[in-house]
């Protein structure tokens, strides 16, 4: 495996992504020699290590408290790093759009501060996280999140960049199994409950975490650098999924929260005339990409007026294929 005998950070480590590629990684017949795990929660980094501590083999953990906010905490975080994976952000829509400037400071200002990092100690690849929000953007956390992936996909071409390392993002929509999403509540809630909904045509795109898990690995090992990963997903009314998840369930309309959109965008058309198309998934490039690269030779140009969201070139998922997902 490409990761073997390397050393990967993950920023937002501890979260329900973070946790769960450690744990996929542990299972490796070719693991990382050392996961370094990055966040400012140090009562999830106790649970994990407690949780972990028997299953590590050959692998080495490193539980690193610290803020991506700061700069001097993650440089020292990406010292002697090969890879990062960088998930850390902050990601709830209405909150951003209450806490504007402390999403800034997550979302773009600690991007920056692992991009200038990571150039300094000459980290191999960085790959960051998208979101289908980051498109069209019209909360903040998208717009935030769009900023990321610009200081992310721009650092390739950065003068400053002397040592080469290569930058990609990753975009998709939501984890079925992420912690605090619909999911989990409509679940909670269970059959015959009153289920609280935005809008009854809101609609998203939809993973599985094994599925995420699988694309990440994916895009840090095939990235050249300045390639946002677009996986082809499926799309669901959310009430759909509520009907599913809760036979009988009753709907208390809550109106749209602020930032709130109705459908989901995950290649907006102006992106169309720089994606290629693979079996299974889009790659956007950057306008310097070569088109003599091997790897984006095997893709197809999408057609002209292209784009990708849960209205349009979007599969959408039926109540059996969640059945059986879940």
């Amino acid at each position: 495996m490409f990761l073997e005998n390397k050393t990967l950070l993950i920023t937002g480590g501890t979260g329900s992504f973070g946790s769960r590629l450690v744990e996929r990684l542990l299972a490796s017949p070719a693991p990382p020699a050392i996961i370094r795990i990055f966040s400012r929660d140090e009562q999830k980094h106790f649970q994990m290590a407690r949780e972990l501590h028997n299953r590590t083999g050959r692998v080495k953990l490193q539980f690193v408290i610290g803020d991506i906010r700061d700069y001097h905490s993650i440089k020292k975080a990406v010292n002697q790093v090969d890879m990062v994976v960088h998930t850390a952000a902050m990601k709830h829509v209405p909150l951003a759009e209450d806490n504007p400037l402390e999403a800034v400071k997550t979302n773009i200002l600690g991007t920056a501060n692992l991009v200038r990092a990571c150039q300094e100690e000459g980290v191999e690849k960085v790959l960051g996280f998208s979101t289908d929000k980051a498109a069209n953007p019209i909360n903040l956390y998208g717009a935030t999140k769009l900023c990321s992936d610009k200081l992310l996909i721009q650092a390739n071409q950065d003068l400053g960049n002397q040592k080469e390392v290569s930058f990609s993002s990753v975009r998709y929509g939501n984890v079925m199994e992420s912690r605090g999403g619909v999911l989990a509540l409509f679940k909670e809630i269970g059959p015959g409950g009153e289920i609280p909904l935005t809008h009854l045509e809101i609609t998203r795109f939809w993973i599985t975490m094994d599925r995420s898990l699988d694309f990440v690995l994916f895009s840090l090992k095939t990235m050249q650098g300045g390639e946002i990963f677009v996986p082809k997903v499926a799309a669901m009314k959310v009430v759909d999924i509520a009907r599913t998840v809760a036979p009988g369930c009753s709907f208390n309309i809550t109106g749209l929260r602020p930032g709130d959109k109705l459908q989901e965008v995950l290649i907006p058309l102006e992106d169309g005339i720089n994606t290629l198309e693979y079996d299974q998934h889009y790659l956007v490039l950057p306008p310097w990409f070569n088109r003599n690269n091997q790897v984006y030779k095997q893709g197809k140009p999408v057609p002209e007026g292209f784009c990708y969201t849960t209205q349009k070139n979007c599969r959408k998922m039926t109540k059996d294929e969640l059945l059986k997902l879940l």
